[in-house]
């Protein structure tokens, strides 16, 4: 018993770590970075640009990123905080090619990705270094400082001066206009950035005849920037049959129930982009046939209208996870943690349905083989003077089953 209570305390103590740091890293704000590049004599050095490269985000399972910022006249440098600009304005600094040696070539972005999450506390440690000019006379190390954990919700950083020391006089550089700082936030949430979702198919499982209740999942996706400012609000199902409309689910999740969750991944074409996957599901019962349909193949139609809204500024982590934090059947990292407790004084939570019946290798692969085809029936031959032969299925027509991406159609033969 001292031994499960002992489990209990060590697990709540891990629970609000957990709780307190992911709710650091969903609202703390990054800092804005400064510092100066001189020389060992404390002569400013301008026109340089300042490398910031910080780490992967775990949160996110985001790779590590760079941008860039040039010294002014004084040598001075400043980072404005990634997590203030805007989508519009991050989206600039990725499409702003730059010359961080000065030899004459545009060679890098000043930003080497627009998303979001990053440049923060959630992406530590962080290195600044010196990009050297080319016309440089100099063989020293690379001139860099680490900052081991960025602090947000800090304001402000000022890093310790980064001293280089050529070996010939360095020549005159013109910096380009530093850009200002970005300005304090409201505390009012405003959306931000372009709203954009997209369909991501629509499936059913269920037995295709007269009273049986058809289980409906539809998809939906948010891609790449938008993944920064839009999210699934709800979905709703319509069913029709020949254009005339049968039923409508409303919204799913209806209002007053737990917001959608997506799946974070990435774009299986390009693992850089960001992927947000959001799932619905919603039953529903095959109708009775009326006197003329009987004898008849009937055609129904379930459509998929997926609403799109904006994410807030002030809470960029509405509605996401990471990958794995929550299973295909809806039970976010709550959930887990509940059962995991459950688990120690002896109760999963999970009911317990008893053993699952085996099949042999002969009836699984024909089962496997025609679960497309309807119902499958097994008629065993008994008695002493029949003949033993085995599984036998009776064959059916394909059932007509036509997914797509924002609706799908089935035949119910009455």
């Amino acid at each position: 018993m001292k031994s499960r209570i002992a489990k209990f305390t060590l697990s709540l103590i891990l629970f609000f770590l957990l709780l307190t740091t992911r709710t650091k890293e969903a609202w703390a704000v990054a800092p804005v970075v400064s510092g100066v590049v001189q020389t060992s004599t404390g002569a400013p050095v301008a026109g340089v640009w300042v490398k910031w490269a910080d780490s992967f985000n775990p949160y996110v399972s985001h790779p590590a990123q760079q941008r860039y910022a040039q010294t002014d006249a004084d040598g001075k440098f400043i980072f404005p905080s990634w997590h203030l600009f805007t989508q519009a304005q991050r989206e600039a600094e990725y499409n702003t090619m730059i010359d961080t040696n000065l030899d004459g070539t545009l060679d890098t972005r000043k930003a080497s990705d627009p998303y979001e999450h990053h440049f923060g506390c959630t992406t530590s440690p962080h290195t600044f270094s010196v990009v050297f000019p080319a016309n440089w006379q100099y063989s020293g190390s690379p001139v860099t400082t680490q900052v081991g954990d960025m602090a947000n919700g800090s304001g402000s950083l000022v890093l310790p001066p980064l001293v280089v020391s050529p070996q010939a006089p360095l020549p005159t550089l013109t910096p380009s206009p530093s850009p200002s700082p970005s300005p304090t936030p409201t505390p009012s949430p405003t959306p931000t950035g372009v709203i954009s979702c997209a369909c991501d198919g629509v499936s059913l499982t269920g037995n295709l005849v007269a009273g049986s209740t058809l289980t409906l999942t539809g998809k939906a996706k948010v891609v790449g920037a938008s993944t920064l400012s839009s999210r699934v609000d709800h979905m709703t199902y319509r069913t029709s049959v020949g254009g005339a409309a049968l039923t409508n689910s409303g919204s799913v999740p209806q209002a007053g129930q737990p917001a959608l969750v997506p799946t974070i991944t990435t774009d299986p074409a390009n693992a850089t982009i960001p992927l947000h996957q959001y799932l619905t599901t919603w039953t529903f019962p095959i109708p009775t046939p009326q006197a003329s349909q009987l004898g008849t193949a009937v055609r129904y139609r379930v459509d998929v209208d997926t609403t799109c809204v904006a994410k807030m500024a002030m809470g960029r982590r509405i509605g996401s996870r990471v990958l794995g934090a929550q299973d295909s059947g809806g039970q976010n990292i709550l959930d887990g943690f509940f059962r995991w407790i459950g688990s120690i004084f002896g109760n999963s939570g999970d009911q317990d349905t008893g053993p699952t019946p085996t099949k042999t290798p002969q009836q699984a692969s024909l089962q496997s083989e025609h679960a497309s085809s309807g119902q499958v029936q097994e008629l065993v031959p008994t008695g002493s003077r029949s003949l033993q032969l085995g599984t036998y299925i009776v064959p059916t027509i394909a059932p007509y089953i036509n997914p797509q991406c924002t609706f799908v159609e089935f035949d119910i033969n009455y």
